[in-house]
């Protein structure tokens, strides 16, 4: 008679079962695994005269659970979502800093489930725990059972038992002989916990263990007892090494491609790994795609991840976020269905116009009584009614639904929302989050079922499998052996006393399952890896492939298959270099960068009458955006590329406002004075500070109320000092302000009066060019006019401001000074210019000023220059980031910045950037 123990390989155990099984003795298998199921089943077919057999293989757990309902007693077991429920909200009435710790809840049930996996229950951890003298933590364990305690009694609340209570429930009924079970044959346990264990034992006791076959391979990681192994021929193996995982799976669907073609069944291929990555399944089925097959792995992707998901956790989060502007839109393009129909990108850019960074339905201002903002605040009225958890369900439903893994979310959501009803206590929106991001959707494969399938699948999954060629990816030292973690609440140390099983390091385990790959393959198991992760960091071989006594040979890097043909693996390497599918978009890259195409910046004649219109109303400001970039010229005011800023909830006030906000205080202060200096300067303009933010006040609420009184503060304070340093300035020239915000130009007269109806006109190039703008303030003295411009801050884009006109980066206040010598009929000589700066430390006013006289032939042949490239339709970017006295920021306020092709390809940066000015680079075109 054979013994009890037997030991085998997998292949060997597949065929044993399917004997058996044959033989119709009686007896019934329980399995490991699925893929041991799956084997023995197969060979159970092969075997068949029939083309269908009807065979019962059981999981031990599913064993379990049929006899204890064979006995009347059908007792339902707590799904993961309930278990992660009662452990938060047991650890929520536990009253200890521990509890608050991030991630406590997943930590706690690891160790729970040890414990009770290990055939323990909580009274007899406690009674060890009591008797061991020598814990490092005795405070700590006596918390951690008192949390066990309440989650126990949460999970009998349900009603619901533990899947460990199931196993020893089974095991009292098989011994006590209440239920009536059938032989069983155990199979494909290499190993077991402590309470699958004991339902063996009780098996064992009633004398209805038939068999145990336990997988073993060579080795001294695999000495059990009475070890007897089946020596089989070794499989071909060999190892490639590639520069990325992208080369290196590329690689390997090419080899599976030529085993196909060879006529292998592709039932007779499998990939496998230690731990298979989200990434390595897409990977995988892009390129499986493209050589004809499909691989079996099904890519799982978060609930949260999903659009609904997404959406309801981000309505539960509202609340306590004070309802972001950008969550609310967000929430709108997930599927959110309003009441009232809305158009999303309306709601998005009105909302970006009128710089609302959030906020409840009735903190949300509208002085101009836009009807899109008014939709936009019906939308926020709805999700505050929804926005609870207790109201998790209704928000659910409101999403549109449009395809099956929609569907699938739906439910998923469904789920949730039942259990919670079943949920007697209290929920808060964050459990709900975590139960949402702990589900996961699984999404099908679309395939061609004419396509050839093959298995791909982790280490544990293969077990049990067996296969004529394997492939085995990723096999790095990062990847191959798996680290293991030590429990931060039962560490070893304290296992190793209470008796519980210890943690370890796994090297055995690992050992062994990479033993167990060499046993399900027959024919050739090829291995493969890649040398890098594409950051830069260098992976190493498993060190797991020598001692595998694997024939080894490392493919060099240079002989790496990086194409979508590639030769396959470990047979000589490729026989040449294939063309990849993205090597005739790179190709037309390369040949137009930097050759003054239109892929440049360059364009034909028919922008030329787009441009001349455009320059019928044109202001200095974008004139100077030219002279910085002319792409960014052409973006913004040639194409009208607008970029609206994401209103964030700033603690500061947005430095535009800001900046109007400054320039009506000192148009306000200087128009209220007679006389220099005003014998009232600080009382009077204290009180226009605090009249312009009161009212500022009522227009757009403070986010941070104590920040914008600091800002009130520190607007009296500089402007005092600017005050005082711009009267003097005043006084000492013999300058006394005359004009303030003087609008010139049709454009202003939809606003009001203007100070000057019609445009500047200037030629350029035999093209009139119409300026329309405003000046913040023309100073007036006894033979000499000066424009003033004020900046926030300290100036330092306009030092060296002479320089900089007759580069052609700073043309405003140029342009305003020929503007007002035609109005008021001066010639240019008495025309000068100044850069106000209002925070006045640290500056140097000399750098801040240029004569028109000086200026003015220069600018004209500046102006020619540009208006010329502008007819030819030459507008190449010049990136340049550089904010120092010396230099200018193109980039800057420009709509297309983070998509510059010149900006972020260096090759094309360093031929432009070696002229010091776009206005330099022109001239050597024209």
């Amino acid at each position: 008679m054979p013994p009890l123990l037997q030991f085998a390989r997998y292949r060997e155990i597949a065929a044993e079962i399917a004997s058996r099984l044959a033989a119709r003795n009686g007896e019934e298998v329980i399995v490991a695994s699925r893929g041991l199921a799956a084997s023995a089943t197969a060979e159970l077919l092969r075997r068949s005269e029939t083309t269908a057999v009807s065979v019962r293989l059981s999981m031990l757990d599913t064993f379990a659970r049929r006899v204890v309902n064979d006995a009347g007693e059908y007792p339902h077991v707590a799904t993961d979502a309930e278990r992660r429920l009662a452990m938060r909200a047991a650890l929520a009435g536990v009253d200890a800093p521990m509890m608050e710790t991030r991630g406590i809840a997943a930590m706690m049930e690891r160790s729970y489930r040890d414990v009770r996996d290990g055939g323990l229950g909580i009274d007899e951890f406690e009674k060890r725990a009591h008797s061991v003298t020598t814990l490092r933590n005795r405070r700590r364990t006596e918390m951690i059972v008192r949390s066990w305690r309440a989650y126990e009694q949460l999970i009998a609340a349900l009603p619901a038992v533990d899947p460990a209570d199931v196993l020893e429930r089974a095991a009292t009924l098989i011994e006590s002989g209440r239920v009536t079970v059938s032989p069983q044959v155990v199979a494909g346990f290499y190993d077991m916990t402590g309470a699958q264990l004991r339902l063996l034992a009780a098996l064992d006791t009633a004398g209805k263990l038939s068999a145990v076959f336990v997988p073993i391979g060579e080795g001294e990681a695999y000495a059990f007892p009475q070890s007897s192994v089946l020596h089989i021929k070794t499989p071909t193996t060999t190892v490639a090494q590639y520069d990325t995982k992208e080369m290196e799976l590329r690689a390997v669907c090419g080899a599976i491609r030529e085993l196909l073609d060879a006529g292998t069944a592709p039932t007779q291929i499998g990939i496998a790994t230690r731990m298979l990555d989200p990434d390595d399944v897409r990977l995988l089925q892009r390129f499986s795609e493209e050589h004809g097959f499909a691989v079996s792995e099904r890519t799982d992707i978060s609930l949260a991840a999903h659009r609904l998901g997404r959406g309801v956790t981000a309505i539960l989060r509202l609340r306590s976020r004070n309802f972001p502007r950008g969550d609310v839109i967000d929430i709108l393009r997930d599927g959110f269905e309003p009441r009232k129909r809305v158009y999303i990108d309306r709601l998005d850019t009105a909302t970006r116009r009128a710089r609302i960074s959030g906020g409840r339905s009735a903190d949300l201002r509208n002085p101009s009584s836009d009807p899109t903002i008014e939709d936009y605040r019906s939308v926020v009225a709805e999700l505050e009614a929804i926005g609870s958890a207790s109201l998790f369900n209704h928000a659910a439903s409101r999403f549109r639904l449009d395809t099956d893994l929609d569907l699938a979310a739906a439910a998923s959501l469904d789920d949730i929302a039942s259990l919670l009803q079943r949920w007697k206590q209290q929920v808060d929106a964050e459990t709900v989050i975590d139960l949402i991001e702990q589900s996961a959707l699984t999404r099908q494969p679309t395939t061609d079922n004419r396509q050839p399938i093959v298995w791909l699948g982790d280490v544990m999954k293969f077990r049990g499998r067996t296969f004529e060629h394997v492939f085995v990816i990723r096999a790095q030292e990062s990847t191959f052996p798996q680290r293991r973690v030590d429990d931060p609440l039962l560490p070893d140390s304290d296992r190793r006393q209470l008796g519980i099983r210890e943690i370890g390091d796994g090297r055995d385990e690992e050992r062994l399952l990479f033993q167990l790959l060499f046993d399900g393959a027959s024919s050739s198991i090829r291995f493969s890896l890649a040398t890098s992760d594409t950051f830069g960091k260098i992976l190493r071989p498993s060190r797991m492939l020598p001692s595998s006594g694997a024939s080894r040979h490392l493919l060099p890097r240079e002989k790496a298959v990086a194409n979508s043909e590639p030769s396959p693996l470990g047979e000589g390497g490729p026989k040449g270099r294939v063309r990849g599918p993205n090597l005739q978009r790179q190709l037309q890259l390369v040949c137009r960068a930097g050759t003054r195409s239109t892929f440049d910046g360059y364009l034909g004649d028919d922008i030329r009458a787009l441009i001349t219109e455009k320059l019928q109303a044109v202001s200095p400001t974008q004139l100077e955006d030219f002279g910085e970039c002319p792409q960014k010229f052409l973006f913004k005011h040639i194409l009208g590329v607008t970029d609206y800023d994401d209103p964030d909830r700033e603690l500061q006030m947005h430095h535009r406002e800001k900046g109007k906000l400054d320039h009506t205080i000192l148009e306000r202060f200087y128009r209220s004075i007679d006389v220099l200096p005003p014998p009232d300067l600080r009382e009077r303009i204290d009180a226009i500070v605090d009249a312009a933010f009161d009212e500022e006040e009522t227009r757009v609420p403070a986010f941070n109320r104590v920040m914008r009184q600091i800002e009130r503060r520190a607007t009296k304070r500089n402007l005092r000092a600017f005050l005082a340093d711009d009267i003097s300035d005043l006084l000492g020239n013999g300058l006394e302000p005359k004009y303030f915000e003087y609008k010139f130009g049709p454009k202003h007269l939809k606003r009001g009066p203007v100070d000057h109806p019609e445009p500047f006109v200037i030629a350029a190039h035999d093209v009139p060019i119409r300026v329309e703008g405003s000046i913040d303030r023309i100073d007036q003295g006894a033979t000499k006019l000066r424009i003033v411009d004020y900046k926030s801050g300290k100036a330092l884009r306009h030092v060296n401001l002479s320089d900089k006109i007759d580069r052609g980066v700073r043309l405003q206040l140029a342009l305003y000074a020929m503007a007002v010598s035609e109005f008021f009929g001066r010639p240019p000589e008495t025309i000068t210019g100044a850069i106000k700066p209002l925070v006045v430390r640290g500056t140097d006013s000399d750098k801040l000023k240029f004569d028109l006289g000086e200026a003015q032939t220069r600018l004209r042949e500046t102006l020619d220059l540009f208006v010329a490239s502008m007819l030819r339709g030459a507008f190449p970017a010049f990136p340049n980031d550089d904010d120092n006295e010396k230099n200018f920021n193109s980039c800057k306020y420009c709509p297309v910045n983070h998509s510059c092709r010149t900006r972020h390809a260096e090759a094309e940066r360093r031929l432009v950037v070696r002229y010091k000015d776009p206005r330099t680079l022109l001239e050597t075109l024209s």
